[in-house]
């Protein structure tokens, strides 16, 4: 079985689904999407059909108390949805905080559909935890005393 056709044929049920223009991979065979500020980059790995989207949480330039608090909590819920969802987190190339899944290449449609939905509600999840826990120490809480 050709995995090439099969992330193709995946992709067009994906835009059937969602009654848009049939999605176009780049040069190297990537489809990057985005759903509610979430981008997901769909791809084919030994097999494998992987989702990933990047996080607003850069690493590179280390982290201060309210970003470690941020990241404990995305953390303790990605030991919770690991089992759920089979997603992880994990630091790409670019030192950016990274959810990941997998599936085998020969998923079915709905399956695939679901994976996707799944990356996008966790995604927004931990979108969600690192502005809660980075802005409630912030700057922006300030309170005028007389």
């Amino acid at each position: 079985m050709n995995l090439k056709l099969t992330l193709t044929s995946l992709m067009a049920a994906l835009s059937d689904e969602l009654n848009r223009e049939i999605f176009i991979a780049n040069s190297e065979g990537r489809y990057s999407l985005t759903f509610d500020d979430i981008s997901v980059e769909l791809y084919q790995s030994h097999g494998w059909l992987v989702a990933e989207s990047e996080l607003e949480f850069d690493l590179a330039s280390g982290l201060n108390y309210q970003q470690e608090a941020a990241l404990e909590k995305v953390m303790q819920q990605a030991l919770i949805n690991v089992r759920k969802n089979n997603a992880i987190v994990a630091i790409n190339e670019r030192n950016k905080l990274t959810l990941v899944q997998r599936v085998d290449s020969n998923v079915s449609a709905a399956s695939f559909i679901s994976m996707i939905n799944d990356q996008v509600d966790i995604a927004e999840k931990y979108q969600q935890l690192v502005q809660q826990h980075t802005l409630a120490g912030s700057n922006l809480n300030n309170v005028w005393l007389p």
